[in-house]
C-alpha cells in the first residue's frame, strides 16, 4: 500500500536533475520501460504497472511540465493532484473485482500466518482476528478513497521536497481552495444521510480531504513558518508530534475546513493593519 508513496516521493526528490529536455526523457522513459520488464518478469502484476505509469510516472511529468511552463508551483500541483483523481476514479471503475480478489487473497494470507503463529484460541487471538476482518471490510469498502489520499499526499510532500531542493518558492503560505467547494461538502454531506449511497459519500470525503490538510499546513505556514525556518528545532517537533499523533492531522484538516468560512489569514492581516494604524 506504501509503494506508491514512496514511489511518488523518491521521483519528484531526485527530479531536478533531470527536468530539463532531454534527461527528462530518458529518466521517465528508463522508468516506464524498467515497470513494463518488472511486468513481464512476473515481478508486479497489471494493476501495479498501470500504478507505476499512470498513477505515478505520468502525473509526474505533467507536474514537471506546468512547472516548467507557468513556473507556479502550487497551481502545477494542483493540476497534478486532479490528474491522480481521475486516475483513481478510472482505476476503480476498471478494476474494482480485481482489486476485490487481490484485497481477499492478501488478508487471507495474514489470517493463515497469524493462524499458524497463534496455536491457541484465546479472547485475544479471536479479537486480533476480527480485527483483521474489520480492517479488510474497511479497505474493500473504501479503497478509492484511501488510494487516492494517500497518493495526493504524496504529491503534496513530494512538491514540497522538490521546492526546496530546486530552491523555488512554492508559495505554499498563501493557498486558499475558493468558497464553492462548500456545495460539494453539502452534495456529500446529503449522500452520506442515505445508506444506498453513504459508501460513494466517505468515499469523497477521502479524495477531498488532502485538501483541507493542505490548507490546513498553509495555515501553519503563514503565522509560524518563518519560525520554522529560523528554528528548525520546532519543525522537526511539529512533524513528529503529527506522526505519533494522528488527532493532529484531524485539527490541521479541520482548521483547513474553516478556513473556507472564517479566512484566518485575512483575519490576521486586519489585526496587524488595525495595529499600525493605532500606533
Amino acid at each position: 500500500m506504501f509503494f506508491p508513496f514512496a514511489g511518488v516521493l523518491f521521483i519528484l526528490a531526485i527530479s531536478g536533475k533531470y527536468q530539463r529536455k532531454f534527461k527528462g526523457f530518458i529518466f521517465f522513459t528508463s522508468f516506464a520501460v524498467s515497470a513494463i520488464v518488472f511486468k513481464a518478469s512476473g515481478l508486479i502484476d497489471s494493476i501495479t504497472l498501470f500504478d507505476l505509469i499512470l498513477g505515478i510516472g505520468a502525473p509526474s511529468i505533467f507536474y514537471l511540465f506546468w512547472l516548467e511552463k507557468s513556473g507556479d508551483q502550487m497551481k502545477s500541483l494542483l493540476n497534478c493532484i486532479l490528474l491522480v483523481i481521475v486516475y483513481a476514479l478510472l482505476r476503480t471503475l476498471f478494476f474494482h473485482d480485481a482489486f476485490i480478489v487481490l484485497i481477499n487473497q492478501a488478508m487471507e494470507q495474514n489470517r493463515q500466518i497469524l493462524s499458524e503463529t497463534l496455536h491457541d484460541s484465546s479472547k485475544d487471538t479471536e479479537l486480533f482476528l476480527e480485527s483483521l476482518e474489520k480492517v479488510k471490510s474497511f479497505i474493500l469498502s473504501y479503497f478509492t478513497g484511501i488510494w487516492s489520499l494517500m497518493l495526493v499526499m504524496a504529491y503534496y510532500a513530494g512538491s514540497l521536497i522538490h521546492a526546496r531542493r530546486s530552491k523555488r518558492d512554492l508559495k505554499h503560505r498563501l493557498f486558499r481552495l475558493p468558497y464553492f467547494i462548500v456545495y460539494f461538502l453539502i452534495f456529500m454531506l446529503v449522500l452520506f444521510f442515505f445508506p444506498i449511497t453513504r459508501q460513494i459519500s466517505i468515499n469523497l470525503f477521502f479524495i477531498i480531504a488532502p485538501f483541507f490538510l493542505i490548507q490546513g499546513f498553509a495555515i501553519i505556514d503563514f503565522f509560524w513558518g518563518k519560525t520554522f525556518t529560523k528554528r528548525r528545532i520546532f519543525l522537526y517537533l511539529m512533524l513528529i508530534a503529527l506522526i505519533l499523533n494522528p488527532y493532529l492531522l484531524i485539527l490541521v484538516l479541520i482548521a483547513g475546513l474553516f478556513d473556507l468560512w472564517f479566512n484566518f489569514r485575512k483575519i490576521n492581516i486586519v489585526e496587524e493593519t488595525d495595529e499600525d494604524h493605532l500606533d
